[in-house]
């Protein structure tokens, strides 16, 4: 039951979402479809059934949970029944409803975590009547359970609002995480920055540099919580975690730049540090989470500078909390 109150209250911190009073539950797994009613409660009613039954459904649940659907019905490589499904998910939803989809994607390269998330944040869908159809994307994040008992950093879920309506970035590009992958962080401009600024890094002065930077919070509690805000490929992250013993949650909304996170923590099994995709002026942290929280050639890319150091001195940082860009 771990997992499902897990992905529960993950989507629950979305104040886009709509409330649940209604969910499916694609599986016919009877001890799933215990742990998800134990977590939800009695207040909501929860349907299960394969993914077809969602075919006739329209706007009838406030959330729907896919678990390992794309695996079972080898959905993963063929993209356009991957493209049905999400139609069908799209149209059974309710107005801001909330898609889960958990897959463990340690089975697959690499490549194809972007390559789902890219596929999920820009699709576009009509229903019967010539509407459009779409989501928001809110965050992408390792299943805790499986990371710290199977040491698998790469059982994810992601979650997703059907939007309230279509709205384009600009002009061929949908979404502004579509903008960073297409424009400055390409997978060959990554792997350029890399090759330029040291092993793990895409900053000037790699890790040296870094530690530098992270030395200037002074005396570092072991054990503390850290935010990392544009984790990029992870080095910062891992550092941090390697040299001064800090916990850290890596938030990056550029696919290209955190799937080498993803990669490499895969291979160092160090589950101190974690990472998640998402907009951090979306994705609603619980209020005093974290005692630090650092940044390194991220800021400039976030638009509303306003808002986002309100989310960091007023709900991100502990109180005596740290914060260094």
């Amino acid at each position: 039951m771990a997992v499902a109150r897990e992905i529960i209250a993950s989507f629950q911190s979305n104040p886009s979402a709509t409330k649940v009073k209604t969910a499916f539950l694609a599986t016919e797994d009877a001890s799933m479809v215990k742990a998800f009613r134990d977590a939800f409660g009695a207040e909501v009613q929860i349907t299960n059934g394969g993914p077809l039954s969602l075919n006739t459904k329209k706007e009838e649940y406030d959330a729907i949970i896919l678990c390992n659907v794309l695996d079972d019905w080898n959905l993963i490589k063929r993209r356009h029944h991957l493209g049905d499904l999400l139609k069908n998910v799209l149209t059974a939803l309710k107005k801001s409803g909330t898609l889960v989809i958990r897959e463990d994607m340690s089975r697959h390269p690499i490549t194809t975590i972007p390559d789902l998330t890219k596929f999920f944040d820009v699709f576009v869908a009509q229903d019967s009547e010539g509407n459009g159809l779409t989501f928001d994307f809110y965050t992408t994040k390792q299943v805790e359970d499986s990371l710290y008992s199977k040491q698998d950093h790469l059982d994810l879920y992601w979650i997703l609002t059907r939007a309230p309506k279509i709205v384009v970035y600009e002009e061929k590009l949908a979404t502004f995480r579509d903008f960073l992958d297409k424009t400055q962080y390409t997978e060959d401009n990554v792997r350029s920055y890399e090759w330029i600024f040291g092993e793990n890094f895409i900053s000037p002065g790699g890790l040296d540099e870094n530690r530098k930077f992270l030395q200037r919070y002074g005396t570092i509690k072991p054990g503390a919580k850290m935010l990392d805000i544009g984790v990029g490929i992870g080095g910062g992250a891992r550092q941090a975690a390697k040299e001064f013993g800090l916990h850290v949650l890596g938030v990056d909304l550029s696919t290209n730049m955190i799937v080498h996170a993803f990669e490499r923590n895969q291979r160092d099994q160090d589950c101190r540090v974690k990472y998640q995709i998402s907009d951090i002026l979306v994705y609603d942290f619980p209020e005093n989470e974290f005692d630090y929280v650092f940044s390194r050639d991220a800021i400039h890319h976030i638009p509303d500078q306003d808002l986002l150091f309100a989310k960091i001195y007023v709900s991100f940082l502990q109180v005596l909390g740290f914060f260094y860009k």
